[in-house]
């Protein structure tokens, strides 16, 4: 069996049921009860931009019915007030799956800060003019070449508080930057926005990160039924871009999410 350590494919698609994120700008939607803010996926990144070349030695069109990688995820956490979903799915949520995966982590492991990724050292490590002031979202591609590039910190060293400050570069702990050397992604790729090619990723142990708009629906869902449609925006309108993980999927039901932070 092939070996996948460190290795994340990207998926940034907008799907009509399932839209995610924070962006700051207005839309034509009505927002007579917006959220209070938004939760941190601006919406524009460039897939066409993406490297998407790399052949990962996929492509079996036989795949099970279901596959679920939810157990290999650590506790869901709590983005707060903050625009950071795209820090979490990134960050907390697919490196330390990742890294769980390649060590042989269990439940009691994931749930452990010292073997947790911190989504406040991701978030602070981009460029102030690649993220939204204080804290107010940014995209995915910033945050995936930063993992890529100089790493992330543990959950430990780099806790997330309910106080962030400004989230400002400047502001990065030397310590964090020093330990983050030692957790980085090998590469990333974006992927066909297409249920196939995420089945054939999620059945080799690869979780799919990706941005989606949210309808109220859905932010008030609170049951195993599956949402198959939208409703409105009313209450959501410009805030509703947010970042989340892929973590399975089931054909008696129907692909299965997992939000990167509430």
């Amino acid at each position: 069996m092939k070996n996948y350590k460190n290795l994340l494919l990207f998926a940034l698609f907008t799907a009509v049921a399932l839209a995610i994120g924070c962006k700051d700008e207005k839309d034509e939607d009505p927002d007579p009860q917006p959220t209070e803010y938004s939760l941190g996926w601006f919406g524009s990144d460039d897939p066409s931009q993406v490297p998407s070349s790399t052949n990962f030695g996929f492509g079996s069109d036989n795949v099970p019915p279901s596959y679920s990688l939810v157990d290999k995820f650590p506790p869901i956490g709590d983005q707060g007030q903050y625009g950071t979903c795209v820090a979490w799915a990134v960050g907390y949520n697919t490196k330390t799956m990742v890294n769980g995966l390649s060590k042989g982590y269990g439940a009691s492991d994931l749930a452990s800060p010292n073997k947790q990724f911190s989504p406040r050292d991701l978030f602070t490590a981009i460029d102030d003019a690649n993220k939204g002031a204080n804290c107010g979202g940014t995209n995915f591609n910033f945050a995936l070449d930063v993992v890529q590039n100089r790493g992330i910190a543990t959950l430990a060293t780099a806790p997330y508080t309910t106080n962030l400050g400004t989230c400002e570069k400047a502001t990065l702990d030397p310590a964090w930057t020093q330990e983050a050397a030692n957790y980085k992604f090998k590469f990333w790729r974006k992927i066909d926005a297409s249920v196939q090619a995420i089945k054939e990723n999620i059945s080799q142990n690869v979780p799919v990160v990706f941005g989606a708009r949210l309808a109220d629906n859905f932010m008030s869902h609170n049951s195993d039924e599956v949402i198959s449609s939208a409703t409105s925006y009313e209450n959501v309108g410009q805030h509703a871009y947010h970042a989340m993980v892929i973590a399975g999927y089931d054909d008696m039901r129907t692909t299965e999410s997992r939000p990167g932070s509430r």
